[in-house]
């Protein structure tokens, strides 16, 4: 079974609903007949599909200078690395990444602008390039300059130049995606709030060894019989029954104990992503949705900037389906 097989009875279309704000209060649609942002993600979340019509982001490719310091450039590589493994291309506008991963199931944020400003830029091929700025500047500790013009963008230090040109938009899938429909996802409603929990390094490198050991790539909240919650590892194959509890939530983290017999996958990948941008911990909260029977899944961290008190926050955002749990 094939991992978008596998997870498309979770991250599905939903109805048209509307929509509220942090306040609680109606978004209105876009009426000029574009794709609203609740639209949008109603087409995005269908099994893993890409969305079906074609749209742009606006990228400035404006002459431009950025000079990073060890730390800072340190920090910029650690984002790029938090988005290798799910990513194929990051876009960068007004120096915020906000886009879907390559399997559109959720969405990465990250806010540069204390390391690179409000720049705008599009690195095709992310894995390829991350290895190679991360073995010729990152583990060299250099500062590093980041020179952007019309035809490329050009990474320096003392002695070394490494340039790239900018790739064709045409042939970049646009996984962008705007504060609006960001909003839409969150919908950070505190009386809609289910869990604000904060998961810790060790718990989160025994998720990743047991989806790794078990062969599977959900982690499964679990809210049982009697309203407790735990999180479970389980094999993708129904043959093995075998079963990896990691922990438990305490009753203060959670906020509605009124759940029963339910369960939510989540994206193993999502917590090696904050492993591999150097989080110690990942701070997340569930909300129930407009819609009957999703949730919204929120985690996040803050990337410090060494020698500053300037940080980097890096988020994942997700909507998922309840579904039936039997012990």
């Amino acid at each position: 079974m094939g991992m978008d097989d596998d997870l498309s009875k979770y991250f599905r279309k939903e109805s048209k609903t509307q929509s509220f704000d942090e306040s609680g209060e109606p978004i209105d649609a876009i009426t000029d007949g574009k794709e609203s942002p609740e639209d949008r993600l109603n087409s995005i979340f269908e099994g893993g599909n890409a969305v079906k019509k074609k749209k742009s982001v606006d990228i400035k490719l404006d002459k431009k200078t950025v000079t990073m310091s060890v730390e800072e450039f340190d920090v910029f590589m650690t984002v790029l690395r938090g988005l290798q493994n799910s990513c194929e291309d990051v876009i960068i506008k007004d120096g915020i990444i906000s886009q879907f991963n390559a399997k559109r199931t959720f969405l990465i944020y990250a806010d540069l602008r204390n390391v690179i400003g409000d720049t705008d830029l599009v690195i095709n091929n992310l894995p390829n390039k991350y290895e190679f700025l991360s073995t010729i500047f990152q583990r060299q500790n250099v500062n590093v300059t980041l020179n952007i013009t019309k035809e490329k963008y050009v990474f320096t230090d003392s002695s070394c130049k490494i340039e790239f040109r900018h790739p064709n938009m045409e042939y970049v899938p646009v996984t962008y995606e705007d504060k609006a429909a960001l909003n839409v996802m969150i919908d950070r409603n505190l009386n809609k709030c289910i869990f604000n929990y904060n998961f810790q390094k060790l718990l989160i490198t025994r998720i990743i060894a047991s989806a790794k050991m078990l062969s599977s790539n959900l982690m499964y909240i679990i809210f049982d019989e009697n309203g407790n919650v735990k999180f479970d590892v389980q094999p993708l194959d129904t043959t093995n029954s075998t079963v990896a509890t990691l922990g438990t939530m305490g009753d203060d983290d959670l906020h509605d104990k009124s759940l029963r017999n339910l369960r939510v996958p989540v994206l193993v990948q999502m917590f090696l992503n904050f492993l591999n941008a150097g989080s110690e911990e990942i701070n997340t909260r569930m909300y129930h949705r407009n819609v009957t029977n999703t949730c919204s899944f929120e985690m996040f961290s803050n990337l410090v900037i060494p020698g500053s008190d300037d940080v980097v926050p890096f988020s994942i955002h997700s909507m998922m389906s309840f579904v039936p749990h039997n012990e």
